[in-house]
């Protein structure tokens, strides 16, 4: 399978809540610890992330959600790139690379002056 090429990436809606909730504790239970701040953003998408300007984006393969990725508004030309998680079964195709790519993209297109991460504590 070449999940690279067939991944398409689409943003939040209302009825994609939960895959960024999902894909993260997923990730985060297996490679960290999910920190209170972590359960309040992932159990509140619309409210933490998208009300606050911020973007999120997903991984589509076929009709399954595998991938997530966030754009957090840190002010008027800063985001932090966050929130990134792939599924078990679709890591290793490149749509991490894909989904960095897309938010480069979208920074360039709004004008976004900086992208930032924060590595994640274990």
């Amino acid at each position: 399978m070449n999940a690279e090429h067939t991944v398409v990436i689409i943003p939040f809606s209302s009825d994609l809540k939960e895959p960024i909730k999902t894909l993260n504790v997923e990730w985060l239970s297996k490679y960290f610890k999910i920190e209170p701040k972590d359960e309040l953003v992932l159990s509140n998408p619309q409210e933490e992330i998208i009300d606050k300007g911020g973007m999120i984006f997903y991984a589509k393969y076929k009709d399954t959600i595998v991938g997530t990725v966030s754009l957090i508004k840190m002010n008027k030309t800063e985001f932090e790139l966050s929130k990134m998680a792939v599924t078990d079964g679709f890591q290793g195709f490149g749509i991490g690379r894909k989904m960095m790519e897309h938010c480069i993209k979208v920074a360039e297109k709004n004008h976004i002056k900086k992208l930032l991460s924060t590595p994640t504590e274990g």
